[in-house]
């Protein structure tokens, strides 16, 4: 069953509500994305609250106000990831805006991370994604969150070998990956790995694709990539 919208029958329903994820360290609390209005908890799965701290600058209370679908709330869509077993998440916030022919362009608002159920969250570096090399269609051909307004993927592994470090995976027209250390916000490697670089040569077999990824308790990555 879809999660009631918190003000009631879609009221603002723009965009895509994604990011439906269990709270860690809370079993029965699910948090989600509200296009136009920001970041939402629940305990009941039917009924959602406004985080009281919100990831972004663009999603502070002022500029998302409740029964409206304002531009000026920069949020379109959003992913959640969850590290199992441990009380950590991340979460990436895209907007969509027009540019100066009034296409819809889409915007990185970043990648965060949260290790308190979202009462504060840090900003994680996203140098290697916006910055992604691949040049078929010009400088960083694909790059960032070009189409984040339909391919947008995000998420994390723990990893035990690492003195409980994480593996993050981001995923938009390519698939990036970055490894943090214990506590660590920043990746281990430097910047993020371009995975796929899919317009890093000749794109003609490729197209655009959307990509799917999935984990388990296990630490186990499950890796799809579609041609659309």
């Amino acid at each position: 069953m879809e999660p009631r919208h918190p003000l009631g029958q879609c009221g603002a329903c723009l965009g895509y509500g994604d990011g439906l994820q269990p709270e860690p360290g809370r079993k029965r609390d699910l948090l989600r994305v509200y296009p136009r209005h920001g970041l939402y908890s629940s305990t009941d799965g039917r009924h959602f609250t406004r985080l009281t701290t919100q990831p972004t600058a663009g999603l502070a209370s002022g500029l998302c106000p409740a029964g409206s679908n304002a531009t000026s709330c920069l949020i379109y869509r959003g992913e959640f990831a969850v590290v199992p077993g441990r009380n950590e998440m991340y979460v990436w916030v895209v907007d969509v805006q027009p540019d100066g022919f009034g296409n819809p362009t889409p915007v990185d608002e970043g990648i965060w991370r949260s290790t308190n159920g979202g009462t504060s969250w840090t900003a994680i570096p996203d140098n290697g994604i916006t910055n992604c090399g691949d040049s078929a269609f010009g400088p960083n051909s694909g790059c960032g969150v070009e189409q984040g307004y339909y391919n947008l993927e995000l998420s994390a592994v723990r990893i035990p070998r690492l003195f409980n470090g994480t593996d993050l995976y981001a995923g938009a027209i390519n698939l990036y990956k970055c490894t943090f250390a214990s506590g660590g916000t920043t990746c281990t490697q430097g910047d993020w790995i371009n995975l796929t670089h899919v317009y890093g040569c000749n794109p003609g077999p490729l197209g655009h694709r959307r990509t799917c990824i999935r984990t388990s308790t296990e630490s186990r990555l499950w890796l799809r990539v579609a041609k659309r």
